[in-house]
């Protein structure tokens, strides 16, 4: 069976509906979280305590726990878990989303920019200082 690891931190309000879903999806699921005891009441086991604002540190526990449990792909739910999950996913050699792509997603104004940059529809936009007078637009 396929395992998925979910990045999830502590404050996501989005656990129970991730987890759901991964459950319909007959996957094994291990959580990855920044606090091992929170999630502990979804999944007594396959939690993996990660240190989200170290990357390299986080990578390396990830790659250590996926020589003992293969796994298929990496989910972040928020964006400080997303880059992590790219960046795993590619030192580990699984297919991923560019950091781009996060970056992009996260970037109202970056992400306008590349659907016009790439010719598909989207409103027009600017983007304003905040201290910008709204009056002469």
């Amino acid at each position: 069976m396929a395992r998925l690891l979910l990045l999830i931190p502590t404050t996501s309000y989005r656990v129970k509906d991730f987890m759901n879903a991964a459950h319909k999806s007959s996957v094994n699921v291990t959580i990855g979280s920044d606090e091992e005891s929170v999630l502990n009441t979804f999944q007594s086991s396959g939690i993996l305590q990660l240190k989200f604002d170290d990357l390299n540190e986080s990578i390396e526990k990830i790659k250590t726990f996926h020589k003992s449990y293969p796994i298929n792909s990496i989910i972040g739910v928020e964006e400080q878990t997303c880059f992590l999950a790219v960046k795993a996913l590619e030192k580990l050699g699984l297919p991923h989303n560019s950091i781009g792509s996060i970056k992009a997603s996260i970037n109202k104004y970056l992400f306008r920019n590349t659907l016009k940059k790439n010719g598909l529809p989207n409103p027009n936009f600017q983007c304003l200082k905040p201290n910008h007078d709204i009056r002469t637009l």
